[in-house]
């Protein structure tokens, strides 16, 4: 399998190439549309990846968040029920997940900010949902498609490197 600088390298390079050819391709002419897509897939590619079921680089980048991820790497790396380096399902279900993690998280939140008597809604989660409905369906696009552009490149890298017979040193 590749390694972590090297799928950092490939997240990056290949974001500048992705982003280029958009803009030249004439596939949109949108600066924002290319901007969403450039910082989804560099966040796919160096946070968001394949490799949040174990001890690595990009789980370390989440700093004092990456609690977040230990019950899903519970599952597991690669394994068949989170499909972790599937390249359609990966990143749907990593999606999922951390919606469903932020959930907790914010009604965990709310529960102590009940405790102490203050007042806070679980309103704001649904005016979040809201607003995320109200960006346009372009951007949407533009965003989801720049995370799995981050992921496939990941996974494109491991599949490569499984095939490349390795290079003894000399």
């Amino acid at each position: 399998m590749a390694s972590g600088k090297t799928h950092d390298f490939l997240a990056l390079t290949t974001t500048l190439g992705a982003s280029y050819y958009l803009s030249i391709a004439g596939i949109t002419s949108d600066f924002y549309c290319i901007l969403i897509f450039s910082i989804a897939s560099l966040f796919g590619g160096l946070m968001f990846g394949p490799d949040l079921d174990i001890r690595s680089v990009q789980s370390k980048r989440w700093g004092p968040l990456k609690f977040i991820w230990l019950p899903y790497q519970s599952f597991g790396h690669r394994s068949k029920k989170t499909q972790s380096h599937d390249a359609l399902f990966g990143p749907v279900v990593r999606i999922l997940y951390f919606y469903l993690a932020i959930v907790f998280l914010s009604i965990f939140v709310a529960g102590l900010f009940s405790v102490f008597n203050l007042k806070l809604s679980l309103g704001f989660l649904f005016s979040i949902w809201n607003v995320i409905l109200e960006i346009p369906l372009k951007y949407q696009v533009s965003f989801l498609a720049g995370l799995w552009y981050g992921n496939i490149v990941h996974y494109l890298a491991d599949w490569f490197c499984a095939f490349t017979p390795k290079r003894k040193r000399v």
